[in-house]
């Protein structure tokens, strides 16, 4: 009998492959690393089984052992497994996505040499030795190093000292100082105002949430709570007091949020009151963030706070997750594994008997119609705390309006609200969900309009560099001076974006201090937490942004609301362009009136008499949810049906097209038995993105267990090749 492997390779694959473990060598850990043979390539793979076995003919061994102990555990494997059967994936696939990238290239930071002195040796020195004048370099310097018994940087006491090399040298040969290694980071938390504070006086409403969660906390099962509280209702105060409760019991925490831009805040609240959190986001170094998994793997901490991929964080003994925002997009991932961390975090949890808290303002139909028929249990908060009133929403129609101002982005009645608003010395939030100065450039005499060459768009136009930007492909190229097309000199810019609104801004308000947010300013690393830092200063009086800046953000100075352009998330063919219009309008409008004040929300629209605004307005969830849960239902979309997206996309239209016929024919024949919709072959609503030509084929089933069962028989029929890649999308958030 010999041992073998099961191991589980980064390729879409639904299967382990088998290989023979090293003779005479040390225990193989499950969750460990190795590195295998696979044909010609040599691929890193997880070990997921081991077992004795005598048909060993053919096996090839395993190349080598990475990891001496495992990464990850039994349950992360079994966690792997089910999400690589629903999101029709391989496992080895999933299980690299646990890792950060940091913890697999074994990033430890930047190295520096600490110079420590060798008691008693050190002090002894300086008091009997080193009196001759050539010692004198050498007395400097270990007088220095004794100064700092805890260790001082080589090159700061060299820099200090104004010496060379050569002094350390020779202390260093005498025994008196040693030299030590060790790798720098950054603390996450040195931006912050990080004040030690304790649980405030909950509300009525906060302290049934807490108590109906520490009950379920208490019964050691897995459970899913939506947490439905209006905007300002305190949610987060009823995260904190769920931690705390899962801290008594010995047991971690994790808390995902929608946006790296919230991450400053979140932190800033859950560390001054539990005083040891790790984050996880892709704005740290890879050191940082391999420095953040490894405190949470070994249990020196138990809270993890980042984005979704957080959710795969090593707590030790995880009692809680929770999803703040949880109806937001940003919490599906649109690469392999095209995972939704809700639906991961649900079944994480089961796994781990824990409980996950599912907070919203405005949840997900998908949640909420699983709450109201008892799949979830439902916790509401229709109140804001201290009895602070929800924001006066008005929904202006620009069609009757005279917009004014540069780009003519202003309503006369946004423009007077603005002025009264910054007289009073407080805020305002002005919100478009557009990047860039001009959304794209156009010849008057043909109607050409300037696209990407790699992608089927219109080009941004960005004023402040001169520059047309594609934001699909990154494409980048100077606005033309005449036509392409026609040769006229007719350009014409329209459209606008943040770029535009701050210029307007700026020249109506010309005393004011305004900032904006979007992916074009947040680049740089710690900007959000220096804007962060202004805004809660009152150093900003303007803020311009995106969506980016309507999640979450609580900030009481802002008392009013500007929504420039509310159209622009009605335009998206989706089926959930309502759902998140309303979702959007809601959240936005809850930035508002946040403290002492009341706040007032003007949305800007061309269709005001949509029904997604009328709800938003009123602040009715409830009726919102009832019209869109009856289109829902009649056209069996989720939460009444299930969705798999297929994607199909190559640089020969004609190929990709043949290919897509094929896969759909390959499909129709099960589609039919198991009373699954097939819709396509068609173009993709964006049919040419990177040099890229796609067609796509939606299905639609009652039951999302049919379309896992119909790939294990058809997967086969649809794997990607050298020409033609097909993408697999299991609960589609786009259909772009």
């Amino acid at each position: 009998m010999s041992l073998v492997l099961d191991v589980a390779v980064p390729l879409p694959l639904r299967q382990a492959f088998t290989y023979l473990a090293p003779e005479n060598a040390a225990p193989i850990a499950l969750g460990a690393r190795v590195q295998v043979s696979f044909g010609p390539r040599k691929l890193t793979g997880f070990v997921i089984a081991c077992r004795e076995s005598d048909k060993t003919d053919g096996l090839k061994s395993i190349d080598r052992v990475i990891d001496p102990v495992a990464l990850l555990d039994e349950d992360q494997i079994k966690l792997a497994q089910k999400m690589a059967q629903r999101y029709v994936c391989g496992p080895g696939e999933v299980l690299a996505a646990f890792l950060p990238a940091g913890v697999k290239k074994g990033s430890r930071g930047k190295i520096t040499t600490l110079v420590f002195p060798i008691e008693p040796n050190a002090t002894e020195a300086l008091a009997n030795g080193l009196k001759n004048k050539r010692e004198q370099r050498q007395r400097e310097l270990l007088t220095a190093v004794v100064d700092q018994p805890g260790g001082i940087p080589r090159q700061v006491l060299l820099r200090v000292a104004n010496v060379s090399d050569s002094p350390l040298k020779t202390l260093t040969k005498k025994g008196l100082v040693r030299l030590e290694q060790s790798f720098e980071r950054e603390d996450v938390f040195s931006r912050l105002d990080i004040k030690q504070t304790s649980a405030p006086p909950l509300m009525k409403e906060q302290t049934s949430c807490v108590e109906a969660i520490g009950h379920a906390l208490a019964h050691d099962k897995a459970e899913t709570i939506l947490l439905h509280g209006v905007t300002g209702s305190g949610k987060t105060e009823v995260y904190l007091a769920a931690i705390e409760r899962t801290l008594e019991q010995g047991r971690g925490a994790i808390v995902l949020v929608p946006e790296i831009s919230l991450t400053p805040q979140t932190l800033e609240r859950f560390e001054s009151r539990f005083g040891s959190v790790a984050v996880l986001h892709s704005h740290l170094t890879d050191a940082e963030r391999a420095f953040q998994w490894q405190e949470l793997r070994e249990g020196k901490k138990r809270i993890a706070i980042g984005p979704r991929s957080a959710v795969f964080a090593p707590v030790a003994e995880l009692g809680l997750i929770i999803l703040d925002e949880e109806h937001e997009n940003t919490f599906k991932q649109q690469n392999v594994p095209r995972y939704h961390a809700r639906d991961v975090a649900i079944m994480r949890a089961k796994i781990k008997r824990a409980v996950v808290i599912l907070g919203s303002a405005t949840p997900s139909l998908e949640s909420y119609e699983a709450a109201e028929r008892g799949e979830f249990q439902y916790l509401k908060m229709p109140s804001r705390v201290r009895e602070i009133p929800l924001p006066e929403v008005s929904v202006i129609d620009m069609r009757a309006q005279r917009p004014t101002g540069p780009g003519g982005v202003f309503s006369p009645l946004l423009v007077s609200m603005i002025r009264h608003t910054l007289d009073r010395g407080e805020q305002v939030l002005l919100f478009l969900n557009r990047r860039g100065y001009h959304t794209n450039v156009m010849c008057k005499s043909c109607g050409f309009i300037v696209q990407c060459p790699s992608c089927d768009v219109a080009l941004t136009f960005y004023k402040s560099q001169n520059r047309l930007q594609c934001h699909h492909c990154g494409y980048v190229g100077r606005p033309p001076t005449m036509c392409p097309e026609c040769k006229h000199r007719d350009i014409y810019f329209k459209g606008f974006g943040t770029e535009m609104v701050e210029h307007a801004t700026r020249k109506f308000f010309p005393e004011a201090r305004v900032a904006r947010m979007d992916s074009e300013t947040m680049r740089k690393r710690h900007a959000h937490e220096e804007l962060f830092r202004a805004l809660k200063s009152g150093e900003v009086q303007i803020l311009i942004g995106t969506q980016m800046a309507a999640k979450g953000l609580d900030f009481p100075g802002i008392t009013l609301i500007g929504v420039i352009s509310a159209d622009t998330s009605l335009l998206i063919p989706d089926f959930r362009v309502a759902e998140r219009t309303f979702q959007l309008m809601t959240q936005v409008s809850g930035r508002a009136g946040r403290g002492s004040r009341l706040g007032r929300v003007l949305i800007q629209t061309y269709t005001p008499e949509h029904y997604a605004y009328r709800t938003a307005a009123s602040h009715d969830f409830t009726r919102f949810a009832e019209q869109e849960l009856q289109f829902r239902r009649e056209s069996r979309y989720p939460p009444f049906g299930s969705l798999l997206r297929l994607v199909i996309q190559g640089a020969d239209e004609a190929n990709v097209i043949k290919r897509a016929e094929r896969v759909a024919d390959s499909l129709r024949p099960h589609c039919f038995t198991s009373n699954i919709t097939i819709l396509g072959p068609s173009p993709c609503p964006l049919s040419f993105i990177r040099k890229q030509h796609r067609h796509h084929i939606l299905l639609r089933a009652d039951d999302g267990r049919q379309l896992e069962d119909l790939f294990q028989e058809t997967h086969r029929d649809i794997r990607s090749d050298k020409r033609i890649q097909v993408l697999i999308d299991r609960d589609p958030t786009s259909m772009m």
